[in-house]
């Protein structure tokens, strides 16, 4: 089941206007809900980020069967990594998952943890013994627990697969899954044959091969970015579907949809899966192109603390869990 909420409201009249006063409570209380947020962390895995405490835990849940999942988040970029820790406490984190929160998915419970680093940390081919220490730590959390699975975020878990560290990823099973299922789903309400052609945004990353594998044969195009990854590989664009009704898949890295826009056409759909979500500058070229934009916001489930707006109502893809009864939310972008 895929649930589509509509796109927020661009433009807000309370916006017109704004007395000193208010910018000034404004930005005080963002202050005190920001140093609120990392001393709440800090004082959390002061008391609770200890394998005694895992281990009681783990041993209730063998028991009962409540948890089912640790999942490792990082921040987008750097701003958002001082925004839940200080500075001068960030390398303590690095690669060391800190608990962060709970989430409830499909009758099951999961921890949350979080890292400091970030994706320019995960690619750097000095930090393989720290990916080591990230896996294992988080490996030894999630048996102390009595987990079914360990989940990471982003391109985590491509890394490690890259890496040799991992042989097999939950995560492209899940978002492989969702993709599918919003695909099947969404081809009904905007009336598109069931074998409409799909070009695949990112098709040799690794969430692109698998969802290429899982396609049995359908007709399909695989388009990646050169290089660096910020330039359009215009080679292997399908310029023969133009006028057609087709759907793109986006599995890239962020920024990389922008490169492609000018080549859409109004028949062509997009579904994106990146995080996060297209820019609204973005989605007026779509909508000036007469592209309809969906966005797969993740799987429906409650967290606690509530995850960042982008994940209203719901948790990442690869923090989820595959069962037959996922829903998956999708947001209309235009």
């Amino acid at each position: 089941m895929i649930l589509i909420t509509a796109t927020d409201a661009i433009f807000d009249k309370s916006m017109i206007l704004r007395p000193r006063k208010k910018k000034a409570k404004m930005g005080f209380n963002k202050w005190v809900i920001g140093h609120t947020r990392k001393i709440a962390l800090l004082i959390l895995n002061a008391f609770f980020n200890y394998d005694f405490i895992f281990a009681i835990v783990g041993w209730f849940n063998k028991r009962f069967h409540f948890l089912e999942t640790v999942f490792v988040a990082y921040p987008a970029n750097e701003k958002y990594a001082l925004a839940y820790v200080y500075k001068r406490h960030r390398h303590w984190m690095a690669w060391l998952p800190w608990p962060a929160g709970i989430f409830r998915q499909n009758g099951k419970w999961g921890l949350m943890t979080v890292i400091s680093s970030l994706e320019d940390d995960f690619t750097d081919p000095g930090n393989v013994e720290n990916l080591k220490t990230l896996l294992n730590r988080t490996e030894r959390i999630r048996q102390l627990l009595g987990a079914k699975q360990k989940t990471f975020a982003g391109i985590l878990p491509g890394v490690m697969y890259m890496k040799r560290l991992i042989r097999k990823s939950v995560e492209a099973e899940v978002t492989v899954q969702a993709v599918l299922q919003v695909e099947r789903e969404l081809k009904s309400q905007i009336d598109y044959p069931s074998d409409v052609p799909l070009i695949i945004l990112g098709g040799r990353g690794f969430i692109g091969k698998s969802l290429l594998r899982s396609l049995n044969g359908r007709k399909a195009y695989c388009v990646d970015a050169n290089g660096d990854g910020n330039k359009a590989n215009m080679g292997a664009w399908p310029s023969h579907l133009k006028g057609q009704k087709a759907i793109l898949v986006n599995l890239t890295r962020k920024a990389v949809l922008a490169n492609y826009l000018h080549l859409f056409w109004p028949e062509l759909v997009l579904v994106n899966e990146v995080y996060p979500e297209p820019k609204p500058g973005e989605i007026q070229e779509l909508t000036a192109r007469g592209s309809a934009a969906f966005h797969i916001v993740g799987l429906k489930a409650r967290s606690y603390p509530k995850l960042p707006r982008a994940y209203q109502g719901g948790i990442p893809c690869c923090a989820g869990r595959l069962t037959d009864d996922m829903e998956v939310i999708v947001k209309r972008l235009n």
